[in-house]
């Protein structure tokens, strides 16, 4: 299963159990897999430098979606 799939799978069983709207269930399901692999870094300091980079990481994210909504890849 590639990364992508398996992607696809987690938001699908999001949505098919919580019933919620897809981007509702995107969302929360998003959000739920980003506090777990934060509670799972053991070192505060770590934890706190991965938080404090995450909104730089969100914007790289964002930036490349236009591209990767027209040719379906990133690069």
């Amino acid at each position: 299963m590639t990364d992508s799939e398996l992607i696809d799978r987690i938001f699908a069983a999001a949505h098919a159990e919580t019933g919620k709207d897809f981007d509702d269930a995107k969302w929360i399901c998003g959000v739920v897999l980003l506090a777990d692999v934060l509670l799972n870094i053991e070192e505060p300091d770590e934890r706190e430098k991965k938080i404090n980079g995450l909104w730089r990481e969100i914007r790289d994210a964002l930036s490349g979606i236009p591209k990767i909504m027209e040719t379906g890849k990133l690069n």
